[in-house]
């Protein structure tokens, strides 16, 4: 009974608390304007309910369809959907040695590029001596030229004798 008579007091206080703080509000007008806005977006609320009621339970029917559809796919596939995923993870291992290789590779190609640029090595001497070029053309003509001959006029140049 004295532990009833303290809580009995306890809540006494708390009840003055609560009604000053309620005046308070509801001088300024401010508990009467929330609980209208309160009442005002909680009718809202209840007329969308109402007014999407079939396309929420369709929404609702579906995503549980989804859901079981998802479950049936996968529950006895877990050892295939692991080994999947292994499977995706060695893919993107060997995509990245071979993004790798192909950037060593890329690396090594600019280096001939830029020596071919530069003159440097045989492939760049050709490429790069226009006289090289001007005199390796006359060659080859002259070379055409001699091939000509020799076909057309060839007891001049091959002499062939039985014994």
């Amino acid at each position: 009974m004295a532990s009833l008579g303290s809580t009995m007091e306890s809540v006494t206080r708390i009840t003055e608390q609560l009604s000053s703080l309620v005046g308070v509000m509801d001088k300024n007008g401010t508990l009467s304007a929330t609980l209208k806005n309160f009442r005002e977006t909680s009718e809202e609320l209840k007329g969308a309910v109402q007014e999407n009621r079939a396309g929420l339970k369709s929404a609702i029917t579906d995503f549980s369809a989804a859901a079981k559809s998802a479950r049936g796919l996968t529950s006895d596939r877990e050892e295939q959907l692991k080994r999947t995923l292994d499977q995706f993870s060695q893919a993107a291992e060997n995509m990245n040695r071979l993004s790798n290789r192909l950037d060593s590779l890329r690396a090594s190609i600019q280096n001939v590029a830029t020596k071919v640029e530069n003159g440097q090595g045989t492939l760049g001497k050709l490429v790069n001596d226009d006289k090289l070029y001007t005199d390796l053309h006359t060659s080859v003509q002259s070379f055409k030229a001699l091939v000509e001959d020799i076909k057309a006029n060839p007891k001049k140049y091959l002499k062939v004798e039985i014994f």
